[in-house]
C-alpha cells in the first residue's frame, strides 16, 4: 500500500491559510496582514513575484493591490510594487499573447495616492487599443476598479 503525500497544504499565503489546489482565486496583494489583512476567501499575499505566479495559474478572477510594498526590515522595493503586477499583465498580453487579465477586475485599494494614480494611469494606453476592452468604476467602498477583456 502507498500513501499519496498532499503537498498542496504547505502552500500558504501570507496568513498562513492553505491556497486551494484547485479553483477561482482571488488574490489580495498587500504587505500588512494586520491593518490591511485579506478579506474573507481572499489569498493574501505580500510580493509581486506571488502575485505573479498566482496569475499564471490563470485562475485568478479578482485582485486587490496595494503599491508600496515594504520588507519588514526596512529595504524597500524587495517586494515590488502594485504597479508591477498591472504591467505583468500588459506584457503577457503583448508579448506572451496571454490574456491573465481577472475577470471581476483589479482594484486599487493602496492608501498611496500617488501610486494608486500610476496605476490607474497605467490602464490609459490600454483603452486606446482596438483588441482590449478597459472598464472603470468604483467599488462600493470609493476605490478604483479596472475590468479589461479581450474583445
Amino acid at each position: 500500500m502507498t500513501d499519496e503525500l498532499n503537498y498542496r497544504t504547505a502552500i500558504k499565503d501570507f496568513l498562513g491559510r492553505p491556497i486551494p489546489a484547485d479553483g477561482e482565486l482571488r488574490i489580495w496583494l498587500d504587505d500588512d496582514p494586520v491593518d490591511r489583512e485579506a478579506p474573507e476567501g481572499w489569498i493574501h499575499v505580500r510580493s509581486v513575484r506571488e502575485a505573479c505566479f498566482a496569475l499564471l495559474t490563470g485562475r485568478v478572477v479578482e485582485l486587490s493591490l496595494d503599491n508600496d510594498l515594504d520588507n519588514p526590515e526596512g529595504w524597500e522595493n524587495t517586494f515590488g510594487t502594485g504597479y508591477q503586477v498591472i504591467d505583468f499583465l500588459e506584457e503577457q498580453q503583448e508579448v506572451a499573447g496571454r490574456s491573465l487579465w481577472p475577470r471581476d477586475g483589479i482594484v486599487l485599494h493602496t492608501a498611496n495616492s500617488q501610486g494608486r494614480e500610476r496605476m490607474a494611469r497605467s490602464f490609459e494606453p490600454l483603452k486606446r487599443k482596438a483588441d482590449l476592452a478597459v472598464k472603470e468604476e468604483r467599488t462600493p467602498g470609493g476605490k478604483p476598479r479596472f475590468t479589461v477583456e479581450s474583445n
